[in-house]
């Protein structure tokens, strides 16, 4: 009698479950060299659930996928995604989190090319909740862009959560999850001293975050290069170009993307208050504003009414 095959792990049916979890697959969502993604349920709940098979076969990069999962255990806040479990199948680590309702910041973007100040601070006020968590537990992202924030739909509305911890490292560590002379990231988004290979703490987050601040309000990447390395030396040699049509952020954004660390907003909180303050004075002025659009047109009439009046006056004598 012929063994049976083994499973394709890219390719599970339908009411599959997963060996030691009551998680039984719904569909296949995606698929990327990396990993493969389903949606599921949880039998004794009917809870919908994420299961996140590995595909790599990369030591350095199961290595990542193992870390993240250990580090979602560790991690319990509403704006990171809630881990359920983890195992192994056929030699490929798994993870269950719990699914999410919504699209990722880059499909927003993709979608609808910027967003105003006021649609950006729901998202970016999520991404600083969940970054000032991970830094407050001596914690770095490392990977901060678009197609990490999720905005998830939710009856009350959206909320943002920050996703995918793979590359993410404790601050005060010596310990390498980079072979020497390799450098990971997202280039569109590394701070310079990401991009070189130095010790980072967590003002390159504050670095990353504004790259996404950037592209969110002006509608294009803070730097784009014919290459990963030509983009990289952007970010160390380049000034951004303002936002010409939101100075006021602009100015607050660019601040958390000077090239020196010390020169930048020294934690997220920083660059949170900063742009908290222009939300502040842009509502202050739509007000004015608003108000503005009543006010003229009543002092017209008044006026109008006081001259008929002196002009009634005048004729009367």
């Amino acid at each position: 009698m012929s063994e049976a095959s083994p499973l394709k792990l890219e390719d599970l049916p339908a009411g599959w479950t997963v060996p030691g979890h009551e998680i039984l697959v719904i569909d296949r969502v995606s698929r990327t060299r990396q990993a493969v993604v389903y949606k599921a349920r949880q039998s004794s709940t009917g809870r919908l659930m994420a299961l996140k098979i590995s595909l790599a076969v990369d030591v350095d990069d199961v290595g990542r996928f193992k870390r993240e999962a250990e580090l979602l255990q560790q991690l319990e806040h509403p704006n990171i995604g809630s881990f359920y479990g983890a195992g192994v199948l056929q030699s490929h680590p798994y993870m269950i989190m719990e699914w999410l309702e919504g699209e990722s910041l880059s499909e927003v973007l993709s979608r609808k090319g910027t967003l105003t100040p006021e649609e950006l601070s729901v998202v970016f006020s999520g991404v600083c909740d969940a970054l000032q968590y991970a830094h407050s537990r001596d914690l770095i992202h490392r990977d901060i862009k678009p197609s990490n924030i999720f905005i998830e739909r939710t009856g009350e509305g959206s909320k943002a959560r920050l996703m995918d911890f793979g590359m993410a490292k404790p601050i005060n560590t010596n310990l390498e999850l980079t072979p020497a002379g390799f450098v990971l990231g997202s280039p569109a988004y590394m701070s310079p001293e990401q991009c070189t290979g130095q010790k980072l703490d967590c003002r390159s987050d504050v670095y990353s975050l504004s790259c996404v601040l950037y592209e969110c309000l002006s509608g294009r990447k803070l730097f784009i290069g014919e290459s990963n390395m030509d983009a990289m030396y952007k970010h160390l040699h380049e000034q951004p170009i303002p936002i010409a049509e939101r100075p006021a952020f602009s100015k607050v954004i660019l601040r958390g993307l000077e090239k020196s660390p010390d020169s930048r907003y020294q934690k997220v909180a920083d660059l949170r208050r900063a742009w908290e303050r222009e939300i502040t004075k842009s509502r202050f002025l739509a007000s004015l504003r608003a108000q503005s659009v009543l006010i003229i047109p009543v002092a017209v009439f008044v006026v109008v009414v006081v001259v008929f009046y002196l002009v009634g006056l005048y004729q009367k004598q």
